[in-house]
């Protein structure tokens, strides 16, 4: 537990410095969009922006991957296609329900 909340702190320790170096903004100025000129300054961007929606979705450090344990409850077969409704764990303890749709 105190090393997840170590890396955490450290992870968002790093993201906060390194947006820290860009100049702060308030939501009254005019933002032009200026694409970026070149695949490597892409990349970067592209970097940026992920850690920028991982932190606002609480999502980092992301959450471990579990088994879905999947159970299919009843199916309903067609000429041309199946469904299943089938029940899920999201997450470990948190079943999700949904459907299934299988063409043949």
């Amino acid at each position: 537990m105190k090393t997840s909340l170590l890396l955490t702190f450290l992870i968002l320790g790093s993201a906060a410095s390194s947006l820290a170096q860009r100049e702060m903004r308030d939501l009254q100025g005019y933002f032009p969009f200026t694409p970026v000129k070149s695949a490597e300054a892409w990349a970067v961007r592209k970097q940026e922006i992920e850690q920028r929606l991982l932190v606002g979705n609480g999502l980092l450090p992301l959450p471990e991957k579990t088994p879905l344990n999947a159970v299919v409850h009843g199916r309903v077969e067609r000429e041309d296609y199946t469904i299943e409704r089938v029940f899920f764990e999201r997450l470990r303890g948190a079943g999700s329900p949904g459907l299934r749709g299988l063409s043949l």
